[in-house]
């Protein structure tokens, strides 16, 4: 490995050991509910989200509905794969023109 590589590695592990605090702090007042200082800016959309989305913020979520929701978005997302790979060729502005 060149001396660029250890560098860019070195550079990488210094980033994350500098930002671990910060954002884990976040984080920890994010999951305990309290208010942070994106709340101003940040919960209005959330709430904007929930209200199209029809989801009740103070209600838990049952397990079997985690599951639909996540086996639907599996699906979507295999299917999405899927017609993406297969009409590749009709895909406008496809930059080899297959």
């Amino acid at each position: 490995m060149t001396l660029n590589g250890w560098v860019q590695i070195a550079l990488y592990c210094l980033l994350i050991t500098l930002f671990v605090k910060p954002f884990g702090a976040y984080m920890a007042e994010i999951f305990a509910g309290e208010r942070t200082i994106l709340s101003p800016l940040l919960r209005p959309i959330e709430r904007a989200i929930y209200a199209v989305a029809g989801v009740n913020e103070k209600d838990e979520q049952h397990w079997v509905t985690y599951v639909v929701a996540m086996l639907f978005f599996s699906i979507a997302g295999f299917v999405s794969l899927y017609a993406l790979q297969r009409f590749q060729a009709v895909i406008p502005f496809h930059p080899q023109g297959q």
